[in-house]
């Protein structure tokens, strides 16, 4: 009588690329719940859950929309990396800012199209030289 070892079981509720799919079902037995046109209702996700014994991973950086009481009644840990997007966030947020005064939407599709009506403006946006720029928040960025 052989004992193996039974694998934790991940319930995934969300798309994630392939590779993380792959990278967890190496190591866990996944439940794949994932339909992008509804949210899932709480009654079927406990469901979900209680059907399965899984332990709940939620993959966002906020946790407001977690039942987090109904979590410790279930003995699922909650995970909060409340700094993984600020980076990220700040330079997105940097990259739009080129993108709009540089005009950078509107030159790709000018360069897609091949509409080359040049002009003593063509291509320009405005430049950052000389302006006061910041970054106005209420959190860890701004």
């Amino acid at each position: 009588m052989s004992s193996i070892a039974k694998l934790p079981q991940i319930l995934i509720t969300i798309q994630l690329p392939n590779e993380y799919i792959d990278m967890l079902s190496n190591k866990s037995d996944i439940v794949y719940h994932h339909n992008k046109s509804e949210l899932i209702e709480r009654e079927l996700l406990l469901k979900l859950i209680d059907e399965n014994h899984v332990n709940a991973v939620i993959y966002r950086w906020r946790y407001d929309h977690i039942d987090v009481k109904e979590c410790q009644k279930r003995h699922i840990p909650i995970g909060y990396a409340p700094n993984v997007p600020t980076n990220s966030i700040a330079d997105l947020t940097v990259a739009l800012l080129l993108t709009t005064s540089r005009r950078l939407i509107e030159d790709i599709d000018i360069v897609k199209q091949e509409n080359w009506n040049w002009n003593i403006t063509f291509l320009c946006g405005k430049s950052l030289e000389s302006s006061t720029v910041g970054i106005v928040g209420l959190g860890r960025i701004g």
